[in-house]
């Protein structure tokens, strides 16, 4: 069973996280919980929690405040953030200190139990590491001490570069994370088990032999999926010099084994003691695989993007539906600019994306079932959904959202009743947006083009209801969100949601909740 750790300085937050985690279907438990980072700090270094999700601004200390500390202190607890906006700097910073992923509050079960699934894989990946070989020892121990911040002696350092003929004088060091392409590894998950594992150490012993050979770097470490290398390059040509020994390297695993390398390039660096930086931006350069779609990917080159505010994605879910009401052709391309919205507002977390992905679509969905445009329950959309979180990079979900959502708005628009759907929409979306105006069949009416009686007919045809019904049950629903979520007194709540006078919203809200509003606010819920 896994021992999880949780800090919040928000108790509402704190007890929601728990009660999710405890609902989940996984082997896992909560041992402890803080509410600021000093507590946190104390309790995972003294219960050493296999994973700790930590608020990203707690009092005391901060998230990333407490990752270096439990680097420095050799700590294998996994850490997941929890942070109510997206700040790339801050992000960016916490991967290179190791932290596996990070939330967006409100914390949501998908992308949860994604984040948990990965700090379980890196653990079960730490129980299985590939050590160093023999000769490699004493760079496995020098790389260690920096990496968790020990002291270490820097002569006795430098010496074993020069027994080794590992020249570092006016040098460039950069880590490089080799892994295999994801269609690679999908020839290789029809083997067994352990044939995966010996062509996986094949590969990585092919690339550590060509580093060895050509003695341009060393090993700092292997693991089941990943070979970390350190390349020793001329500083005045590093990155060119990368360049060559990637495509040689690649061309010699493509040619003997039939597989594609994919390369994650840390950032240079001029001295060895920075070992540990270029070795974590090498892994953040890996996981931008997904937003950049190319197969060699230097640290470097990821810049921070534009970040669009929520009222741009909400304006621009606005349009979507307004282009599928009125059967414009738009309505594909405006999901796809939808789409790059969510990449860019969350650019470099592929959870975030694919859980803010799935968000939209569920919303649109939603929307088109209110509006008698879809059926409740479609299988398709369910099937779609689902795979969602399988595609490689980010390109292919959108690509596959796209084929999704032209399929389904084809068939929409030629439907012989989308017509009417589209127009029962149009009034649906109209009370929903002036319900708390004295609005009228004749309103509904001239908005229709029809007749008083013809609308009221329609509209009753249509939803099952009639529209004082459709009206009030909109208000209602409404009122009560008011009573439950804000300070507002009966007669202010009665007025915001169109009623003039207050005895009559008293009357109905008593007719259809058995009670008044004053004690449904004060009832349990």
């Amino acid at each position: 069973m896994l021992k999880l750790v949780i800090a919040d300085d928000e108790p509402m937050i704190l007890k929601g996280l728990k009660k999710l985690i405890q609902g989940l279907d996984m082997d896992i438990q909560v041992i402890a919980e803080a509410r600021d980072g000093a507590e946190a700090a104390d309790k995972i270094l003294s219960l050493k929690p296999d994973i700790a999700i930590l608020d990203v601004a707690m009092p005391a200390k901060t998230g990333l405040d407490i990752l270096k500390e439990l680097a420095n202190c050799q700590c294998p607890t996994q850490v997941i953030f929890l942070s109510g906006y997206k700040e790339f700097s801050y992000v960016k910073e916490a991967i290179q200190y190791g932290a596996v992923d990070y939330l967006l509050k409100p914390v949501e079960e998908e992308p949860l139990v994604q984040s948990l699934k990965k700090a379980a894989s890196l653990l079960q990946d730490q129980s299985i590491l590939q050590l160093f070989n023999d000769e490699d020892v004493d760079i496995r121990k020098i790389f260690r001490s920096i990496n968790e911040g020990l002291a270490y002696n820097e002569e006795e350092f430098y010496q074993i570069f020069k027994d080794l003929g590992l020249a570092l004088e006016d040098k460039a060091l950069v880590c490089v994370d080799f892994y295999l392409s994801s269609e690679s590894g999908r020839k290789l998950s029809n083997e067994l088990f352990g044939k995966r594992q010996l062509v996986r150490f094949s590969v990585f012993n092919e690339i550590q032999e060509y580093v060895r050979q050509n003695n341009c770097g060393f090993l700092i470490r292997k693991e089941v999926s990943h070979s970390y290398q350190v390349f020793i390059l001329p500083a005045a040509s590093g990155r060119e010099e990368m360049k060559r020994h990637i495509r040689l390297i690649s061309q010699m695993i493509r040619e003997k084994y039939g597989f594609a390398l994919r390369a994650g390039i840390g950032d240079f660096i001029y001295d060895i003691r920075d070992l540990q930086k270029t070795y974590k931006t090498s892994i953040m350069a890996r996981d931008f695989y997904y937003f950049l779609n190319q197969p060699v990917i230097f640290s470097e080159d990821i810049k921070n993007v534009y970040e669009p505010v929520e009222e741009e994605y909400e304006k621009s879910c606005e349009e979507i539906l307004d282009h599928i009401l009125h059967q414009r052709s738009q309505a594909a391309a405006c999901i796809g600019g939808c789409l790059d919205l969510i990449c860019v507002m969350h650019y470099g977390s592929r959870s975030a994306v694919v859980h803010k992905c799935i968000s939209f679509s569920e919303q649109l969905h939603q929307h088109l079932v209110k509006y008698h445009l879809i059926e409740p329950e479609d299988p398709g959309f369910r099937e779609y959904l689902i795979a969602l979180p399988d595609y490689d990079t980010f390109a292919a979900l959108k690509e596959a959202s796209l084929q999704y959502y032209r399929t389904l708005l084809e068939q929409l628009y030629a439907s012989g009743n989308y017509q009417d759907s589209s127009e029962t929409a149009r009034l649906v979306k109209y009370i929903e947006e002036h319900y708390a105006e004295d609005i009228t069949l004749a309103d509904l009416s001239r908005l229709a083009c029809m007749n008083p009686y013809y609308v009221s007919s329609f509209f009753k045809k249509s939803t099952g209801k009639n529209f004082k019904t459709y009206l009030t049950e909109i208000r209602m629903k409404e009122s009560i969100r008011l009573l439950l979520t804000t300070d507002k007194k009966v007669y202010e709540v009665a007025e915001a949601v169109g009623y003039h006078n207050v005895r009559q919203y008293m009357d109905k809200f008593k007719q259809l909740y058995g009670m008044s509003p004053s004690e449904y606010k004060n009832s349990p819920h």
